[in-house]
């Protein structure tokens, strides 16, 4: 099988149903808690800015297969007792979350058809609980294992960790990760981390990934270590 032009478009921590969130252009009637919120004008900014990425997105492919990978925390969820949410209801945050990546789908002409694929990531569980599961079924990720006896099988779609080959490199995608650091000392633990990886596969025998993201820190770092 030859190589095919692939895009994969990294995204996480969503965070659906914060106040402080991407949130859809409009105001929002919610079902299971049966209350409402209108986008704030700093959810506005951040809806402009989602759909200029989308544009990016939908450009850059430009044939290309589509693989989208979200990285974990989905939604929000009434975490520690926080107040900075939309609705008090997990299955609200959900939705959000749903309609939010269906319009991304839409816009970036996302097709299986053409061998496009979306991936869900187990986030951190005061998030996102089990509903990350139901994210990924109702949207058609692909599934991430099976269990059960005979016939009685039962499918989900949110891997633990995802590990993928592309085009002959491996890729690693995994919620939780090294820190990113700061000033003097950024990307120092995350190089620490990766060199963890490394030596753990070595002694184990297992392939080295050719690159590997993590998220959940809510900072982009980007390092290496050979």
């Amino acid at each position: 099988m030859k190589p095919t032009d692939t895009l994969i478009v990294s995204i996480s921590d969503m965070h659906s149903g914060s106040s402080r969130a991407l949130f859809p252009n409009r105001t929002v009637q919610f079902v299971d808690s049966q209350t409402n919120h209108k986008p704030t004008p700093q959810q506005q900014n951040i809806y402009k800015h989602w759909k200029k990425c989308l544009e990016v997105i939908k450009k850059q492919r430009d044939g290309k297969r589509l693989y989208i990978i979200h990285n974990g925390d989905a939604t929000e969820n009434m975490h520690h007792g926080t107040i900075q949410v939309v609705s008090p209801s997990i299955k609200d945050h959900a939705e959000i979350h749903i309609e939010l990546m269906n319009e991304m789908i839409k816009i970036v002409g996302f097709s299986k058809t053409a061998g496009d694929k979306l991936f869900y990531v187990e986030g951190t569980e005061s998030h996102t609980l089990t509903v990350e599961n139901y994210i990924g079924k109702e949207l058609g990720a692909e599934i991430a294992y099976s269990v059960g006896k005979g016939n009685e099988k039962k499918e989900y779609y949110a891997f633990p960790e995802l590990k993928i080959d592309l085009n002959g490199k491996h890729f690693w995608y995994t919620h939780h990760g090294g820190a990113a650091g700061d000033g003097p000392n950024e990307g120092d633990a995350y190089r620490n981390w990766l060199k963890r990886i490394y030596w753990n596969n070595l002694k184990q025998g297992k392939r080295q990934p050719d690159m590997v993201v993590s998220a959940h820190v809510h900072k982009p770092t980007y390092t290496t270590y050979v």
